[in-house]
């Protein structure tokens, strides 16, 4: 009798479609296919790096998914395992990372009897229910036969059109059954089974849409996350060249095209730039790739905000045809995906002949001077606590050579400091508060000779602090930087604006009215993790530099001040919140 299980056969299938990397957790529902994970190994060289919140796990995932362009495979138990996945899981759903969650079950033989940690208040075992709002299949294994194509489709599901979240329901007696050494070793040709395509749109649509850029006055183009993950990164600066129009992004989109290309006008909507939102409400075509004109892109959707649809006529290029039209007209809208489109699109001006010549690199490079002539105070302020604009000019100065940053707390953000296309990814699909931070464990896990920076808010840091304790134990090289002001700052600084200055469940303080102020720095310490504690503006370029230059995981902890750091927008034109928070007695 062989001692092969069906954990093995499903880590032998994971390794035939190339997986080298399980970010997981054990529990007794999962113990066969840990077992299964610790001898791929030697067997196929496949790691697992435990994580200790399943919710961070799925972040590292995603965070594995976007530096790889491979999925992010993430290992959890059944019931409170696979449940406690569900918010960082959300939230990669609706980054549209690839993710293959393979969760452990009772056994089958069990069903209906109260196993433990079964769900069974509606239905017996019904916990895969759960993930059917943001999963895009749920596959239940029955037999260890089932698992190798099983696995194939999942991959193909995650990988294929917009990429998502699957998951594979492994129960326990599955897992642990005995399988012959033939049905392991058998070629089960699982990558002529895992075949990812990607469709090229409409020819004619495809022709419409270049004849209508060639033919504007002032086009742009417009990429959300979708262009990232179709790493249309290429086609997004030759095209660009060719019509010489700004380029632009949506939250997600920023990894397109580097922070200090010429062509980079700067991020779109109500945190953005003015410049970016200047020229798309000026633009008379717009091509928008990946992108879903989300509410903080669009300024909650309205007419009179960033885009100024009476007149501009829309180009959508999106994998989802569900997208297309669904919130603004559409003069052309091409179901495909975002590099094949755009490597097409670029074959059809080049053949025309045509040149264009629209100073845009000028009128960017203007855009960006005044941007920073606006900011000049706030960025060499010496205040103490310190301007949150000041830390982000000392970031921006030195930043490492081809490092990538994760993520960015609202009131530090930076828009003009990446060199390349992909260092610079922001997350928050669904705005699960910090998820970027545990992002970056994948991002380090992924693409280990790049340094991860990750900067966020204090409220993100508390949610996802476990994250401290896989850095340590796999010497991850990324520095989280903690921008401390003492709140869930964005929100605060809402309720200031809309609700008379109001604040309830948002500030951090103690019940005597005092300001709750926890050093990061020395939680980090805890979980020995290098840390430094900023207070002061001028000790913010030292504590970076010590950072960066650290071999392992690195945190600095930077207290900002409160109340200009939780300010809403004032700077960027059309923001939105209005319409988000309207008075509903006008």
């Amino acid at each position: 009798m062989s001692n092969y299980k069906g954990a093995d056969l499903l880590m032998k299938s994971l390794s035939e479609l190339d997986v080298k990397h399980v970010f997981g957790m054990g529990g007794h529902g999962c113990m066969g296919l840990c077992d299964g994970l610790y001898k791929a190994d030697d067997a196929y060289g496949i790691k697992g790096y435990i994580i200790h919140d399943e919710s961070v796990g799925a972040a590292a995932a995603g965070g594995y998914f976007k530096a790889t362009g491979k999925p992010g495979v993430l290992l959890v138990t059944n019931g409170p395992g696979m449940m406690q996945a569900i918010p960082g899981l959300v939230e990669q759903a609706m980054e549209n990372s690839a993710l293959l969650v393979v969760c452990g079950d009772i056994p089958t033989a069990q069903w209906g009897y109260g196993a433990e940690e079964e769900l069974d208040i509606f239905a017996d075992d019904d916990q895969t229910v759960l993930y059917r709002g943001f999963a895009k299949r749920v596959f239940n294994v029955v037999s260890p036969e089932q698992i190798p194509l099983t696995i194939a489709r999942a991959y193909t599901t995650a990988m294929s059109g917009r990429t998502g979240v699957v998951l594979v329901n492994v129960p326990v007696d599955v897992q642990s059954r005995q399988i012959s050494e033939e049905i392991l070793n058998r070629d089960y040709n699982l990558k002529k089974h895992a075949v990812i395509d990607r469709p090229r749109g409409s020819r004619a649509a495809v022709e419409r849409a270049a004849q209508l850029l060639m033919g504007a006055e002032h086009p742009m183009i417009v990429c959300g996350v979708g262009a990232v993950v179709s790493d249309a990164c290429d086609e997004v600066k030759e095209l660009a060249e060719l019509l010489d129009m700004p380029v632009g992004t949506a939250y997600m989109g920023q990894g397109i095209i580097g922070g200090n290309d010429p062509y980079y006008a700067g991020r779109v909507g109500g945190w953005g730039n003015k410049y970016a939102n200047e020229a798309s409400w000026n633009s008379d075509v717009i091509i928008t790739v990946g992108n879903r004109f989300d509410e903080d892109e669009t300024g909650a959707w309205e007419i009179g905000n960033t885009y100024n649809v009476e007149k501009t006529k829309i180009i959508h290029v999106h994998i989802d045809p569900r997208e297309i039209g669904k919130i603004y007209p559409t003069e052309v809208g091409i179901h495909g995906d975002p590099k094949e489109v755009l490597r097409e699109l670029v074959e059809i001006i080049k053949a025309s002949g045509k040149t264009f010549s629209r100073g845009t690199k000028e009128a960017v490079a203007a855009g960006k001077a005044a941007y920073f002539e606006e900011m000049a105070d706030w960025r060499n302020s010496d205040s103490v606590p310190i301007n949150p604009f000041r830390f982000v000019k000392e970031l921006e100065d030195v930043f490492p050579k081809d490092g990538v940053q994760v993520g960015a707390a609202i009131c530090a953000r930076n828009y003009y400091c990446h060199d390349k296309a992909k260092s610079a990814y922001y997350g928050y699909g669904m705005g699960l508060i910090g998820t970027t931070l545990a992002q970056a464990l994948g991002f380090a896990v992924g693409d280990p000779e790049r340094k991860v920076v990750s900067v966020e808010g204090d409220g993100g840091f508390l949610i996802h602090s476990s994250m401290l304790a896989t850095a340590a134990e796999y010497n991850l090289p990324i520095t989280w930087v903690i921008v401390n002001n003492s709140s869930y700052g964005t929100v605060w600084g809402l309720q200031r604006q809309y609700f008379e200055n109001r604040s309830i469940l948002t500030e951090f303080k103690y019940d005597d009215g005092q300001i709750y102020v926890p050093n990061y720095a020395q939680i980090a310490e805890g979980f020995h993790v290098k840390s430094f504690r900023v207070e002061k503006p001028e000790d913010i370029r030292p504590a970076l530099e010590a950072a960066f230059a650290h071999d392992g995981p690195t945190l600095v902890d930077i207290v900002v001040d409160r109340v200009f750091s939780s300010t809403p927008p004032t700077a960027q034109s059309r923001t939105g919140w209005d319409k988000y928070y309207p008075d509903w007695n006008d």
